[in-house]
């Protein structure tokens, strides 16, 4: 005697559309899986790479500040090199976080 096993259909894929107020972002999550996606407008991408250009130029404009100041007053280029590469970095991770909190509200 054999036995048939019955398949089981998947889930239908349901969609759930949330419109941010500003227009420019849109949320769509897969009921099915329950993951969501973001998908941007172009206006977004451009503005976003602006963002970042300018938060790079201010790190490394204060990442090279810090590290000649150090340099000139402990009278080692390394201790400067140091200086500036910690500088640059922290300078970095704060200002995409406060950027990432400025947008989180939108």
């Amino acid at each position: 005697m054999t036995t048939t096993r019955r398949r089981r259909n998947p889930p239908a894929k349901m969609s759930q559309t949330i419109r941010m107020s500003s227009g420019r972002v849109t949320r769509t999550t897969d009921v099915a899986d329950n993951r969501p996606s973001q998908t941007q407008t172009p206006g977004a991408l451009s503005i976003r790479a602006l963002w970042l250009a300018m938060i790079t130029v201010f790190s490394l404009m204060t990442g090279a500040a810090a590290g000649v100041i150090a340099g000139i007053s402990t009278h080692n280029p390394y201790a400067g090199i140091l200086v500036a590469g910690s500088t640059f970095g922290g300078t970095v991770l704060l200002l995409i976080a406060m950027a990432k909190f400025l947008n989180a509200g939108s």
